[in-house]
């Protein structure tokens, strides 16, 4: 932790900001929840490295056009005088909510709790992916879901790549890579793959580790799992990354939500044909005791 940060005062923007509390580390430096001079919270991202946290902050900017990445509003840098030496810093939308891996600490999500927040990381990464970049730090921690509006947003964005370059971060568990699949860098299969991952990860709350399983041993578990058998095929395929496209794996997530919500066309005709049973039945006694009544 960067300690004695108490107050900033931006060099050439002249903001001020107090700091509140530590939220949070990254790969270049560390997040705290901070509130400027009109009150307002916001989240304030602070580290010695200008090259980086300068190309974080412009590669947010850009992307912040979209729902899944959280606003960032400006960058500057302030003389640390305890330390007598400059920190820069970039100020940006605080999430106030949990992480995923957090949530899977406290509850047991549904399949199609997991099916709508594959739906919704694959159509975020899809849009980063149309801007030119690449997000590769795919992890629980670092996606986040908003406890007012429920929206889903990632985090860190030190470890996007352009589409074209390699992968200058990453967490072995959701790259395939270090699965032993042998795929081109930043492809389409290492996005499906690794949403796949973090679904099977919420699935049984806990992460896989390419250290000690493989893909095989992963696609037993989920083979012996009591659930739908569609949403099983649907992991399989994923963790195989074996989907065309991302909107090829969005398609298929979608037509398993509108599978897991429409009732059963068995127990439908179940319930109907009980009704019929009980309504017949019912005449049936009505109409012995109502004779019996008679004589």
């Amino acid at each position: 932790m960067l300690k004695g940060i108490n107050n900033i005062l931006g060099k050439w923007n002249k903001n001020k900001y107090e700091i509140l509390e530590k939220i949070g580390s990254g790969g270049i430096g560390e997040i705290y929840k901070a509130k400027d001079s009109k009150g307002n919270i916001k989240a304030i991202k602070i580290s010695h490295d200008v090259t980086s946290i300068t190309r974080e902050f412009n590669i947010m900017k850009e992307l912040s056009v979209l729902d899944g990445v959280p606003r960032v509003y400006e960058l500057d840098d302030y003389y640390h005088k305890k330390r007598g030496t400059t920190l820069y810093f970039f100020v940006m939308e605080l999430i106030e909510g949990n992480n995923l891996k957090e949530i899977i600490g406290k509850k047991n999500l549904s399949p199609r709790e997991i099916t709508g927040i594959g739906i919704v990381l694959l159509k975020n990464l899809r849009k980063i992916r149309d801007k030119g970049y690449t997000y590769t730090d795919i992890k629980l921690e670092n996606i986040l879901i908003d406890k007012v509006s429920h929206r889903i947003v990632f985090v860190d964005f030190g470890g996007v790549t352009n589409n074209e370059w390699g992968i200058k971060e990453y967490t072995p568990a959701y790259n395939i890579l270090s699965w032993g699949v042998k795929i081109k860098y930043n492809s389409i299969e290492s996005t499906i793959f690794g949403i796949t991952m973090i679904m099977i990860s919420l699935l049984f709350r806990r992460e896989s580790n390419p250290l000690f399983e493989n893909i095989s041993d992963i696609i037993k578990r989920i083979k012996r799992l009591n659930i739908d058998c569609r949403f099983k095929k649907i992991l399989i395929i994923g963790i195989n990354a074996k989907y065309e496209s991302i909107d090829a794996f969005i398609h298929q997530l979608n037509k398993l939500i509108v599978a897991l919500n429409a009732p059963s066309k068995k127990t439908g005709n179940f319930d109907v044909i009980n009704v019929f049973f009980i309504l017949s039945l019912c005449i049936f006694l009505f109409v012995i005791i109502y004779g019996l009544n008679i004589f």
